[in-house]
């Protein structure tokens, strides 16, 4: 299986299968990062369905271009891909205000 950590940080995505490969990619060169990429610049440095899993660990609540990565995420994904998304939870009406946040007010039905 072939997948693709998004914004990995410095802790890449551990696969439990010797056989996976899994590529990291972030705005930094960190240890455990294969690909340094601005991910607010679309496309991907990656080909059309190379990837059987995608996975985003908190990384949606930095980006700007939401729409652009989520539409890079499915071409990249195989068709019958794995995608895992991890975002923080907000339940607090100050959420908005919270200044670690890049950028609020997605329309998800933009989909």
């Amino acid at each position: 299986m072939k997948i693709l950590d998004i914004g990995c940080g410095k802790k890449k995505y551990k696969s439990e299968s010797p056989e996976d490969t899994v590529i990291g990619i972030d705005n930094v060169e960190l240890p455990g990062v294969d690909v340094v990429h601005d991910l607010e610049k679309i496309p991907l440095p990656f080909n059309n369905d190379e990837f059987d899993m995608v996975i985003c660990s908190y990384i949606f609540e930095h980006v700007r271009n939401f729409c652009e990565l989520m539409g890079e995420i499915e071409r990249v994904a195989k068709p019958d891909a794995i995608i895992k998304i991890t975002v923080p939870f907000y339940s607090s009406w100050g959420q908005y205000s919270d200044l670690l946040i890049s950028y609020k007010g997605i329309l998800l039905e933009e989909f």
